[in-house]
């Protein structure tokens, strides 16, 4: 299953959020929109199921126009959890959960065997079979977005629309809402798009390389990337007031040639464990590359003191690491070469013996 978007303006009244955007999500795939506050991220959300009208362009959902679809059909493939959301305060867990089964049955029907089935599996999945005899009101944070995640699970969507469902949360809740929208995507194979305001977070479950989401947050002024002292730097992430490289979670994605190729400088724990992570080739591209700067320097070409700074701590670390691996596979060789030499020599003194002796009994 694909959604499809092409030349969106979304907009509320006069004001337009969005224009002319382009963006495909895909079941099996976890998508991410982040950016700062105001940029549409939750409208694009909303206009991707439906919930807002756009002014221009067009969504397919497996080729087939958005518009066309019935409230019950779209709903049997598409769920969303908006970012606020608010029920009875007596209503039960499974009751509310039971509720997701809506877009299967007539207004008057009740919830049959399958149904019971699908409640039952999105309870356990969510880890929130225990507490499907509480009240909603005495669930924690954490339980009560579990429990909200496992309500729209039971329309069995193929697509899963969270919008900030990180939100209010405290860190370990947030964790535990990251751990569960992964476990869904590896376990059952469902999209999830969300809405994030934290990089960390979206780099730790998104298939997204470091170097797309930097570009990204350049283009939408998140992040900002200045020269200063001779080299580039990643000064800050103005929304989150925190250093780029160490966001939780972050450093565990950088690769060694994405620091080569990006200008941004890290600390040499990042830098070292990016090197120990790359592979062979890695290193060696990193050398070929060191060395193809190094000639056009000698010849008289653009290779600014800010670049040779920046890539001396790159390809210092990388050549430490390349010997690091190496030294074991020298080190035995040399001690081969060493002990083949002390077996020729021992052969050799022995057959100087032996014809010591025989000369000996000749004479």
């Amino acid at each position: 299953m694909e959604i499809n978007a092409q030349g969106l303006e979304i907009g509320y009244g006069e004001f337009v959020a969005v224009e002319n955007m382009d963006i495909t999500v895909k079941k099996g795939e976890i998508t991410t929109i982040i950016g700062p506050n105001g940029s549409g991220k939750s409208t694009v959300l909303k206009a991707l199921t439906r919930l807002l009208k756009y002014r221009k362009g067009v969504v397919h959902l497996d080729e087939r126009d958005l518009l066309t679809f019935e409230s019950k059909e779209l709903a049997r493939r598409v769920g969303v959890l908006p970012q606020r959301h608010s029920a009875p305060p007596d209503f039960k867990v499974k009751d509310l959960v039971g509720y997701g089964r809506m877009p299967y049955q007539k207004w008057y029907s009740r919830n049959n065997d399958e149904d019971k089935k699908v409640i039952e599996w999105a309870l356990k999945a969510t880890g929130t079979w225990e507490l499907r005899d509480k009240s909603i009101n005495e669930c924690s944070g954490g339980e009560s977005q579990r429990v909200w995640i496992a309500t729209v699970l039971t329309q069995q969507p193929e697509i899963l629309f969270l919008d900030e469902p990180t939100t209010y949360l405290d860190i370990s809740h947030q964790l535990e809402t990251m751990r569960l929208v992964r476990k869904l995507n590896r376990e059952s194979g469902i999209g999830v798009v969300m809405v994030l305001h934290d990089l960390s977070r979206a780099l730790e479950v998104s298939r997204t390389t470091l170097r797309e989401a930097i570009s990204f947050l350049v283009a939408q002024g998140v992040l900002e990337i200045r020269r200063g002292k001779g080299t580039y730097v990643a000064d800050e992430l103005p929304t989150a007031g925190l250093d780029l490289s160490s966001l939780t979670g972050l450093r565990a994605r950088i690769r060694a040639r994405d620091l080569f190729e990006m200008r941004l400088i890290f600390e040499p724990a990042t830098v070292a464990l990016a090197c120990r992570r790359a592979s062979a080739e890695e290193l060696q591209q990193i050398q070929r590359k060191a060395d193809r700067m190094e000639e056009i320097a000698r010849a008289g070409g653009d290779w600014p003191l800010a670049d040779q700074e920046f890539h001396w701590s790159i390809i210092k670390a990388a050549h430490n690491e390349y010997m690091r691996r190496l030294y074991p596979i020298i080190n035995s060789a040399v001690n081969e070469v060493m002990q083949r030499t002390q077996n020729r020599q021992r052969m050799m003194e022995t057959a100087i013996q032996d014809n010591k002796l025989i000369l000996e009994f000749l004479h």
